[in-house]
């Protein structure tokens, strides 16, 4: 019995294709064999010329030209002052303008008791008793204030006050700030800013794009986190700064979302068009 001719058509193809992977799967084979004669594996490399020949191992800190930092202290700023150059890392509490409302005020009110959470320079050196860290090792926090550095004039002026956190608001010096920021590109927020250099930023006229640049924006932080950014900021600055720039961060977006949802409620929709725009760590100057 003959078969019909599409079946006969389709074995012959079958036959064709299993013919043509037989022919390729030998011409591998021999291909393998014949690269195996002719390059046997090489010998197990020497213990000790590998360990000699091994480059040593990439020191982050070195490479940035930055020290590690072990400690974070704040000092007021005062106008007739400049910045201790030899500290290892510049941080500045920055607002951009003056309080036009209520709110506002009390935003920056609470920004400055969140500043006060990290240890002064003066309790620093009161329990240490002298200063037991190099200075490249710490990072020192200003708060720029528009007053001399008279500490009989700053007593009496804050012993007339109920509230001495609102001295610091309204004595404030918002040119210093505003000259600050605007050496850094890309800010567009209310504020309040935490930004971090290896140097003095108040009478820098270049900022070095080489140079890593810590910018955390809290202008969307709910004001009863500000605290918890300012202790996120300890631990980043601590890090090192190659992170500085990461696109993510983790303690960064809880602390990001957290607050969208303080600030919005329930809606996540609406809390996480916020979360999107969840920095601070912003690459300002590209990873070069």
């Amino acid at each position: 019995m003959r078969l019909p001719k599409k079946i006969r058509l389709l074995l012959l193809l079958l036959v064709m294709v299993l013919s043509v992977a037989i022919i390729v799967n030998i011409a591998c084979k021999s291909s393998g064999d014949m690269a195996a004669e002719e390059e046997p594996p090489p010998p197990p490399p020497d213990d000790e010329q590998t360990a000699a020949e091994e480059p040593p191992p990439y020191d982050d800190d070195v490479e940035m030209g930055m020290p590690e930092i072990e400690l974070t202290i704040s000092k007021y700023l005062f106008k007739n002052e400049d910045e201790d150059p030899d500290f290892g890392l510049f941080s500045y509490f920055l607002m951009p303008r003056k309080p036009i409302t209520v709110k506002d005020t009390n935003r920056y009110i609470l920004t400055h008791q969140a500043f006060k959470t990290l240890i002064s320079y003066a309790e620093y050196r009161a329990e240490a008793g002298e200063d037991t860290l190099p200075h490249e090792n710490i990072n020192v926090s200003y708060w720029p204030i528009n007053v001399e550095n008279d500490y009989t004039m700053e007593a009496e002026d804050i012993s007339r006050s109920h509230k001495p956190d609102l001295f610091y608001v309204e004595n404030y010096n918002y040119v210093c700030a505003k000259l600050i920021l605007m050496k850094v590109p890309d800010l567009s927020g209310n504020g309040p800013y935490i930004i971090s250099y290896a140097d003095p930023l108040r009478n820098i006229e270049n900022i070095d794009s080489t140079k890593q640049m810590l910018v955390i924006d809290m202008s969307r932080i709910e004001d009863s986190l500000l605290v918890e950014m300012v202790d996120y900021f300890q631990r980043k600055v601590a890090d090192n700064p190659d992170t500085w720039q990461d696109g993510f961060d983790w303690d960064l977006i809880k602390l990001k979302f957290y607050s969208a949802l303080k600030i919005h409620g329930r809606p996540v929709i609406y809390a996480a068009t916020w979360v999107k725009d969840f920095f601070g760590l912003k690459n300002i100057f590209g990873s070069g």
